[in-house]
């Protein structure tokens, strides 16, 4: 599967250590989000469960307040959610959380109401690709012809000889 990684990641402490992930298309991952608080008191416990509760009528999240974040993190990134969400101090002060992506790692802070709308324009992108497919040369299933879609990339991967990119 070529979905399945592993990579080198910093570690609170400022070390590495080896870091599985996979690398699901966000429209395709089973768990869209993972919430988590960052402590399990002052009240985060709570703002992350109303979070998550209010996500689930859309998509599938986890909910995880157990251990240290960068751990939590990880355990996702190997479920291969593509989004996770930290509800921490500054939450409490200006309604706000860190959203972090997991095939870069980047966090950026959002709004804690747009949240839904931010992860579902994020996973709705999909990486739209053409193809050209020459059924004569193969015995697949595919017509020969154009085709559009998300997967060609991967077709590509499986099909070399037989799908051409545009």
């Amino acid at each position: 599967c070529n979905a399945f990684d592993e990579d080198e990641a910093p570690t609170s402490e400022g070390k590495s250590e080896v870091r599985t992930v996979l690398h699901f298309h966000p429209k395709l991952a089973p768990i869209k989000c993972a919430v988590f608080p960052l402590v399990n008191k002052d009240g985060l416990q709570e703002i992350s469960q109303n979070i998550t509760a209010d996500l689930q009528k859309t998509f599938k999240v986890f909910y995880d307040d157990s251990g240290a974040v960068g751990r939590r993190y990880r355990r996702q990134d190997e479920c291969g959610t593509p989004y996770c969400v930290t509800v921490d101090y500054d939450t409490l002060k200006d309604d706000t959380v860190t959203i972090r992506e997991r095939d870069s790692m980047q966090q950026e802070r959002i709004h804690k109401d747009k949240i839904k709308m931010y992860v579902m324009e994020k996973i709705s992108r999909l990486d739209l690709y053409s193809f050209e497919y020459n059924k004569s040369a193969s015995k697949t299933f595919l017509p020969s012809g154009m085709h559009y879609g998300f997967m060609a990339q991967e077709l590509k991967e499986v099909y070399p000889t037989f799908v051409q990119l545009n």
